[in-house]
């Protein structure tokens, strides 16, 4: 699998824009077919949604929406389920406790088990912020515009 950080903000305050210190992004990702963490994020998003459905709250509230998705469907789940590969040693062989801080300042990719993370460059050019280099470095490969297409009816 190759996938890479989106945020890896450096103020105490990444509680109100992020739902995780650290989170890998889930825009673009490569990965074999049947990948365990693919099957895991499918898993857990479809258990949420029943559990929602179940409770009558499938309709997102218009307060912290954002944060709302980011853990439901979004980065958020989506790093809870890497680091949980990461550190079930059956599934990826590593025998040390994988964190965040493995993955902060990272500036040249990382292979972890059989997963590849690429620095926030290579997935988010030209943030100006948390590391993000230019549109014209080496390991830019994919620009993302934020446009937060969910919200738009």
């Amino acid at each position: 699998m190759i996938i890479a950080i989106q945020s890896d903000p450096n103020s105490q305050d990444w509680r109100e824009h992020y739902a995780r210190r650290l989170q890998f992004g889930n825009w673009v990702i490569q990965a074999k077919p049947g990948h365990p963490i693919l099957r895991e994020m499918i898993a857990t998003v479809t258990e949420e949604t029943l559990k929602k459905e179940k409770e009558g709250s499938l309709v997102l509230p218009e307060l912290n929406m954002e944060m709302n998705i980011m853990n439901w469907t979004g980065t958020g789940i989506w790093t809870d389920v890497i680091f949980k590969y990461f550190n079930d040693y059956v599934l990826s062989g590593i025998f040390s406790k994988v964190t965040w801080k493995d993955f902060t300042k990272l500036d040249v990719p990382k292979l972890v088990s059989d997963v590849l993370v690429l620095p926030i460059t290579c997935f988010s050019p030209g943030l100006g912020e948390m590391g993000s280099q230019s549109e014209d470095h080496p390991l830019a490969f994919v620009k993302h515009y934020f446009e937060k297409l969910y919200r738009q009816p």
